[in-house]
């Protein structure tokens, strides 16, 4: 063979082979990327598994923003609290916010629960509230609950489920959390009223899949003229 074509056949060779590198070091790259965008975000991890709530992104004038809503409904901003544990509105602005403690316990954070169930669940009987916070309501419902309560007409098996009529204008008060068991607590909250006095309603709460759910609300004792009704 020629010393010409000698030199054209290795050109050729040397050519398909930078070709094949390439195509090899760029699908790696392609697939790495691709690995790399499918792992999971470890705040939006911690706010569901970990603290039992709901991730959600919303739209900000700076882009999408991760958002923690909690059992309780607070709605913190996902990576401060993943990293300090403090629950920071995600519309703070430069102005001063205050920040509330996250539970750091499971029986902080049934209280949690319960505590923004009963005064969800009062809003919604006296108040027109959104259909976000009645199926959030619905949502802190046991199973067995739920058997009690249709999200068809919530407000009105909510009155009956919690037997309360009036809304509480002193607000709601905790009085005591009784630990049943690691699955099983009862919350003790007050209603308070400023013509009548308090109504103290037990809260039933139960560790369902993992969640911290309201199972049944019931009277303490008797009560007349207090804004709730007895059972």
């Amino acid at each position: 063979m020629p010393t010409s074509q000698k030199i054209i056949a290795f050109i050729i060779l040397l050519v398909s082979l930078v070709f094949v590198y390439w195509h090899l070091t760029g699908n790696t790259n392609d697939q790495a990327g691709s690995n790399q965008s499918q792992l999971p975000n470890p705040a939006a991890v911690h706010c569901v598994e970990v603290l039992g709530g709901i991730y959600e992104l919303l739209d900000a004038p700076a882009g999408q923003l991760g958002v923690c809503v909690l059992p309780d409904g607070r709605q913190c901003e996902e990576w401060e609290l993943f990293r300090t544990g403090t629950c920071r509105s995600p519309y703070a602005t430069s102005d001063p916010v205050e920040t509330v403690e996250v539970a750091s316990t499971s029986a902080e954070l049934a209280e949690q629960v319960g505590v923004g169930f009963i005064t969800e669940a009062v809003e919604a009987i006296t108040l027109d509230p959104d259909p976000q916070t009645l199926g959030r309501l619905y949502d802190t419902l046991t199973a067995q609950a739920k058997e009690t309560v249709s999200l068809e007409t919530i407000t009105q098996d909510i009155a009956r489920f919690i037997g309360v009529q009036d809304m509480p204008d002193l607000g709601v008060s905790v009085e005591d959390l009784q630990v049943g068991s690691d699955t099983q607590m009862t919350l003790i909250v007050g209603l308070n009223y400023s013509g009548s006095g308090q109504t103290l309603r037990a809260i039933e709460l139960v560790l369902e899949e993992g969640v911290w759910k309201v199972n049944r609300v019931y009277a303490l004792a008797p009560e007349q003229d207090k804004g709730g009704v007895g059972e």
